[in-house]
C-alpha cells in the first residue's frame, strides 16, 4: 500500500523491526533540543556533531545544534 494511502488505517497484528535503526542510541538527523517557555530568538550554546554525545545542560533561551 503507498505511504499516502495508509492515513486511518491501524495493523491487524503488531509488527517488530529486526534491528535498530540508527544501529546506535543517538539521531542522525539534523534538529535543534531547545529550551524555551515563549518563541523568540534562542542563544545557541553547543554543537552535537554525528557520533558525539551532549554533555551539556540547556538555560531557558538557549538552543544546541546537531
Amino acid at each position: 500500500m503507498p505511504l499516502d494511502a495508509a492515513a486511518g488505517r491501524v495493523l491487524a497484528r503488531d509488527m517488530a523491526a529486526d534491528r535498530d535503526q540508527p544501529p546506535l542510541p543517538r539521531s542522525v538527523r539534523d534538529g535543534f533540543a531547545l529550551r524555551a517557555r515563549t518563541c523568540r530568538h534562542l542563544q545557541c550554546v553547543g554543537e552535537v556533531r554525528a557520533g558525539e554525545a551532549w554533555t551539556g545542560v540547556l538555560q531557558p533561551g538557549q538552543a544546541s545544534a546537531s
